[in-house]
């Protein structure tokens, strides 16, 4: 019941905040997104952004 429920929390929080906020874009680009060395969990360190 875990995965489903942060699945649902997460699009239900990110839907929310891109409607809030539509000039929401990444800073810097693709290309300074720093991924964690975890083999396990998959994630990004940061994501900056600017709006």
């Amino acid at each position: 019941m875990g995965a489903p429920l942060a699945r649902l929390e997460g699009y239900i929080a990110f839907s929310t905040l891109l409607h809030r906020l539509p000039n929401l874009r990444l800073a810097g680009g693709p290309a300074h997104l720093v991924w964690k060395r975890n083999l396990i969990l998959r994630g990004l360190t940061s994501l900056p952004v600017t709006f």
